[in-house]
């Protein structure tokens, strides 16, 4: 469950969303154990693994408990408890899919065949000249990206780029980077509630050769399969958010 899905239900509740936000960001690789009710999660962020969780889908009384639990795999304990618990306390904020085609959904074990909804806004670009493999700055906490749309209306747009993470904070103006971002908020200043928006997410570990590859119709479903089902299904869920306030939403993947 996406956090802009926790935000839309009747009843918000604010502490399953900062959890839906911190899992969003975090790296969660699955891997099967045995029996085949259990299955082991590597945890971390910005792609680090920070330990290791043991899950177990139980019979309840509704369908699936899911029942998390520590390894002796661990290297970051606060990452790990972070989200330990946000995985235990909500554990309605997790899907997995299993590659013979069922899933567990909030609780149930549902049948059914895996297709992948494509997103239809990718275009792809030499990066030729950048360092793709770097990672972003690290962070003390997960940066609440699932929000920006939301603050595209000023001041609170504002507010949170003069509020930078980071020690540093740059931008780009005319195709050329800043050092600050000064001039960026100058522009946003100017601009009107008519002026039309545009988000861009520049994902280039994801190259055009290996997407057209994997998302191909007649390709039999593996893991590359479902974790492409998995980028997808997000990227379509955050274009509804900007789109249903005017704007849309493009990813740049690597060419070649």
């Amino acid at each position: 469950m996406a956090p802009e899905d926790v935000a839309g239900t009747p009843e918000f509740d604010q502490e399953k969303y900062n959890a839906a936000v911190l899992l969003e960001t975090a790296s969660l690789d699955i891997r099967a154990d045995q029996p085949p009710t259990r299955f082991l999660v590597d945890v971390g962020f910005n792609n680090s693994h920070s330990g290791t969780l043991a899950c177990r889908l139980k019979p309840g009384g509704y369908g699936f408990e899911l029942s998390v639990g520590y390894t002796n795999d661990i290297t970051d304990n606060m990452t790990t408890t972070k989200i330990f618990h946000a995985l235990n306390d909500h554990p309605d904020l997790l899907t997995v899919y299993y590659e013979p085609g069922h899933a567990y959904v909030e609780g149930r074990i549902l049948f059914k065949q895996t297709q992948i909804a494509h997103f239809p806004r990718w275009r792809f670009e030499d990066f030729a000249g950048y360092d793709v493999t770097k990672e972003k700055p690290p962070f003390d906490k997960p940066q609440e990206i699932h929000e920006e749309p939301r603050l595209r209306r000023c001041p609170r747009l504002k507010e949170r780029l003069l509020q930078a993470p980071v020690g540093s904070p740059a931008s780009w103006v005319d195709g050329k980077r800043c050092d600050d971002r000064s001039e960026f908020v100058e522009m946003l200043d100017a601009r009107s509630a008519r002026d039309q928006f545009r988000v861009v997410i520049v994902q280039p570990q994801v190259g055009e050769g290996a997407y057209l590859e994997i998302s191909d119709a007649d390709r039999a479903v593996d893991r590359n399969t479902l974790q492409l089902y998995r980028l997808e299904t997000l990227l379509n869920s955050a274009r509804g958010s900007v789109v249903a306030i005017g704007g849309d939403l493009d990813v740049v993947g690597r060419r070649g």
